[in-house]
């Protein structure tokens, strides 16, 4: 879907167009539900926008970075989410910058990390970091002791 398009089929009242024109710049990237576009208000920023109901990589990108914000082991792998829309079909995101083709990839990634192409990540204060982690594993099989107020 071209840019035009998304936008009258995403924002079809003349308020609507305008707020978008107003804090959404470059068209960066797009996926299978999601368009992402620089923030115009702020250039370290991007803004997500998801194009249909029922994907919500715009959530779990926002629920990931919530449980793993305060583990240093975990967080240095993941852009920063900064804000997310109430229905969460609008997530604000810290850009990356490409990663350039001569730079080798990690040879090893957290493993709730699922969809590994080059494209969903880039570089963030100097490190590599992953921006599109709006699909990941459950991770964590083993069985752990379980208590239930002594009851059993």
């Amino acid at each position: 879907m071209g840019f035009r398009a998304f936008r009258e089929k995403h924002f079809p009242t003349t308020v609507a167009r305008d707020l978008f024109g107003l804090v959404a710049g470059a068209r960066l990237s797009f996926g299978i539900s999601r368009e992402v576009f620089a923030y115009k208000l702020d250039e370290r920023l991007v803004i997500k926008f998801e194009r249909g109901a029922y994907a919500f990589q715009n959530v779990v990108e926002w629920e990931t970075w919530e449980r793993v914000e305060d583990s240093p082991a975990l967080k240095r792998w993941l852009a920063p989410c900064t804000a997310i829309s109430p229905c969460g079909r609008v997530l604000v995101q810290r850009r990356t910058w490409p990663v350039p083709p001569h730079v080798k990839m990690p040879k090893r990634v957290p493993a709730l990390l699922a969809d590994l192409k080059r494209d969903n990540w880039g570089y963030l204060d100097g490190r590599i970091v992953c921006h599109d982690y709006g699909f990941t594993r459950v991770t964590g099989v083993d069985l752990e002791p379980a208590s239930f107020g002594g009851r059993t």
